[in-house]
Parts: structure tokens; C-alpha cells; sequence
């Protein structure tokens, strides 16, 4: 079978990764995305709703040294769809601007779960996904995951399988010829639906990424066959047969221009398309009188009028994807906390009656991590509050003491004085005898 650009491109990088000394840059970013995954994952568990989908998958036994969150071992491709699910459960995962893709939910769940089942190093495991976050991203680049996006796919699961694969390949560290089969049987496996925003069955795909990224490098390592130009061919490969035409994505500066470094993490266990008008309002109710407003314009990208979509939110998910919510929330002195995206804050009469002031107004002149509020008062004078960067974005980044905070606030009602030990651990992750720490203070914390 003929081998063409993008395929061979992912062979080579992918299977010298872990041969390669990455920058420090490039290890210190990784371990930064380790902590956000955990902080993601550990909120996650706290979430009623995923406790069902959590016990169908453990119901399926298997055997196995991989270690889900919720403190239960297994085969690493199950606990690899288990974490990958908490990872993704409350929207708190980081996220990749340019390829609109969560590129760590998917990718770590995977790297991990296989990592740990194959007795892997934690540096060997950080290798592995950052391989992965490397080829995922960048096969989102271009304007691909936007238009995987606008066509109604949601872009983290079909590029979350990709990034899967390519990690795990590298973690079992396959030949270029194995990890090209094993982004083959990535390729074949893609999909997932935008329309599964504002609710768990999202979670569950991107879960499903993970678990495939596991088999299609455990099938790969066995040399079973399959296509393995679906990454480059014309119409019948994934990307054309996605977008019902002829498109192959380009793939220029793997391995030269790292993404992972141009990665952003959420300070809100929310839609990120909403985190700059909850900053806009939160500003604002600093300097007016929240009783005093009679109507609140909201200019923002039109891709979060089609994705925080959820008018009159009736679950917890729902309002992580409600722009009008998030900005009452922010107008009201809230801190969109994981708190506050409880029944409890939908039931606010106050939040009820603001949320409902809000008019979404699409402008294409504004980016998607940005905002302008326009607040009509009584009295008819206007106040506007423009946010052009929303915290934790590229323009107004969260570094360590950030990150470390996010953790703590999750972790800590959970595990106790053990959350500082196990940030610790994380924040060395590369380091010899991280992965025995890590496992050790994961097991000791079981929910059921």
C-alpha cells in the first residue's frame, strides 16, 4: 500500500519520541496538562450523574494493573474509557484553541491507563502523551477543528482518537510501520456529535477515544492489518469522508513547533466560550447595582451562541453550556465555582430572573475567548465591560500557582493532606518512582 506525507510524517515523529530528549519546556508543559487532567478527573468523579456510566463499564470485568480514578483496576483500555469519561464529566479540562480540541482528556486517560498496565516509567508515559498531543493538535490545525466543529462533529472526539493512538504507539514504542497501522485503526473508529454538548453522552465519546487509542496500538503492536493512508488519501479518507469532500489535513511543523505549549487551561468547570463573558459580568458587578438592570447585551463569537446554547438550563451540564447563566453568575458575584453549576444555584430565583435579561448577540468581530457586555439600566444609561482575552486563554495564561490552586480546590475535600502529596508526585511525574507514588495514593481512595 502506497505511504503518503501525513502517515509517514506521524511514523517517524511517534516512533522516536521516546528516543528524542524533549525541551524542558516541552516536559514541564506536560506535567502541567497532568495536573489539569487530575484536577478534571477527581471533580469529574464528584458528579452523580456519571456514577452509572462508571459502573456499566467496571461491570464488564477485566483484568489488569491500570488504575481508574475512582481507585479500581482493570485492562488499560477500560480504565482508559473510565478516566477518560471523568476527565471530560464537568467541561474543567484544558483546551487547544487553535485545533478546538481537549486534547489531554482523551490523549493522558489513554497514555496512562496502557502506562501503567505495561509497568511503563512516568517519563516514558509523558513521552507518550506528548506524542499524542503533538499529532492530535496539529491535525486539528488550519481551521480543521472549526470546520469539524461547524459540520456538527465534535472535534475532541474524532481527533481525540487520533491522539489516543499516537500516544499509546509510542508508549508501547512501536516501529514507524506499527504506528502508522495504529493510526489506521484510529482513523476507522472516529466520530462523535457537537450535538451531545450539555450532556454526558459527550463525556462517554471522548472516553471512547481513549479506549480506542489503547486497542488500535495493542492491535497494532500484534500487526494486524488495516488501511494506513485514511490520513492522506482523497475521498475515502477520514477527513474527506468527514466533511463530504476532497480534504487531507497538513501536517508542517511536527516536532518543530510544539502546541503543547500553546495550550490553555479552564479556571471555570464550564463551556470555555462562555469564560469571557462570566469575566465581563464578574467585572461588572463590581461597579454597578445589580437591581438596577434592565437588559444585558452580550456580543460574542457566533460559535458560542451555537455551542453554550442552553437558554433555561435544567441540569448542571446544561448551564455549563448556558452563555446567559454563566454571565448571571458572573453579574451576581459568583466565582462559576463547581458549586455553583449545582441544582441548588439553578433553583436561584435571582440567577432565574437575570439569566433571562440576557440577549446574545453574534459578532464576528469577536473572538471566541473574548467578550463585550452592553448593560442597559433603569435609569437607560448603558455600561459596557469588553473583555478580549478570558482568564486562562493565551492572552491571560494560568501558570503553576494557578494550576496548583484548581487542584487543591477539587482534591483536597477528597483526599485529604494526601491531594498536597499527590501534587507533588504529579509535579515530579517524570521523575524515578513517581509512578509507584502516584498509584499508591490513587488506590488508597476507592468510592465504592
Amino acid at each position: 500500500m502506497q505511504q503518503s506525507l501525513n502517515s509517514s510524517a506521524i511514523g517517524s515523529f511517534v516512533s522516536g519520541i521516546t528516543r528524542a530528549v524533549l525541551p524542558p519546556a516541552v516536559t514541564e508543559a506536560a506535567k502541567q496538562c497532568a495536573v489539569d487532567w487530575f484536577s478534571a478527573c477527581i471533580a469529574g468523579r464528584g458528579d452523580p450523574d456519571v456514577s452509572p456510566i462508571v459502573e456499566v463499564i467496571h461491570a464488564q470485568r477485566s483484568q489488569g494493573n491500570a488504575l481508574a480514578l475512582d481507585g479500581r483496576r482493570g485492562a488499560a483500555a477500560p480504565m482508559a474509557l473510565v478516566n477518560g469519561v471523568l476527565a471530560h464529566t464537568v467541561d474543567f479540562d484544558d483546551f487547544h484553541l487553535a485545533s478546538v480540541h481537549h486534547a489531554s482528556a482523551p490523549t493522558f486517560a489513554a497514555a496512562l491507563a496502557l502506562g501503567m498496565d505495561r509497568g511503563c516509567s512516568g517519563a516514558d508515559i509523558l513521552a507518550g502523551f506528548v506524542a499524542g498531543f503533538e499529532v492530535g493538535t496539529q491535525l486539528g490545525l488550519g481551521g480543521v477543528g472549526m470546520k469539524l466543529a461547524k459540520q456538527g462533529w465534535h472535534p475532541t472526539s474524532i481527533l481525540g482518537h487520533l491522539s489516543a493512538a499516537a500516544a499509546c504507539a509510542a508508549i508501547l514504542k512501536l516501529d514507524a510501520a506499527g504506528v502508522e497501522r495504529a493510526m489506521g485503526f484510529a482513523a476507522v473508529q472516529a466520530g462523535g456529535l457537537m450535538a451531545a454538548a450539555g450532556t454526558l453522552s459527550k463525556a462517554v465519546v471522548v472516553g471512547k477515544a481513549a479506549m480506542a487509542g489503547v486497542m488500535a496500538a495493542q492491535l497494532a503492536e500484534r500487526d494486524v492489518r488495516v488501511p494506513t493512508n485514511l490520513l492522506d488519501t482523497g475521498a475515502s479518507g477520514l477527513f474527506s469522508t468527514l466533511f463530504q469532500n476532497d480534504f487531507v489535513p497538513q501536517l508542517h511543523n511536527l516536532g518543530r513547533r510544539w502546541q503543547i505549549l500553546e495550550n490553555t487551561y479552564k479556571p471555570y468547570p464550564a463551556c470555555q466560550l462562555a469564560h469571557a463573558s462570566f469575566d465581563a459580568g464578574a467585572a461588572l458587578s463590581r461597579r454597578l447595582d445589580v437591581r438596577a438592570i434592565r437588559k444585558v447585551r452580550a456580543f460574542v463569537n457566533p460559535f458560542a451562541l451555537t455551542i453554550a446554547k442552553y437558554r433555561d438550563p435544567k441540569t448542571s451540564l446544561e448551564a455549563r453550556f448556558s452563555l446567559n447563566y454563566c454571565i448571571a453568575l458572573g453579574l451576581l458575584g459568583h466565582r462559576a465555582a463547581m458549586a455553583d453549576f449545582t441544582e441548588v444555584r439553578l433553583a436561584d430565583e435571582h440567577l432565574r430572573v437575570l439569566r433571562d435579561l440576557v440577549e446574545g448577540v453574534p459578532d464576528e468581530g469577536v473572538e471566541r475567548w473574548g467578550s463585550r457586555l452592553e448593560v442597559t439600566l433603569d435609569d437607560g444609561s448603558v455600561v459596557i465591560e469588553t473583555v478580549v482575552a478570558a482568564l486562562g486563554s493565551l492572552g491571560r495564561p494560568m501558570g503553576w500557582a494557578e494550576l496548583e490552586g484548581k487542584f487543591l480546590t477539587v482534591a483536597e475535600p477528597v483526599m485529604g493532606k494526601d491531594a498536597a502529596a499527590l501534587l507533588t508526585s504529579l509535579r515530579a511525574f517524570d521523575q524515578p518512582g513517581s509512578m509507584a507514588r502516584i498509584d499508591a495514593l490513587l488506590a488508597s481512595y476507592r468510592t465504592s
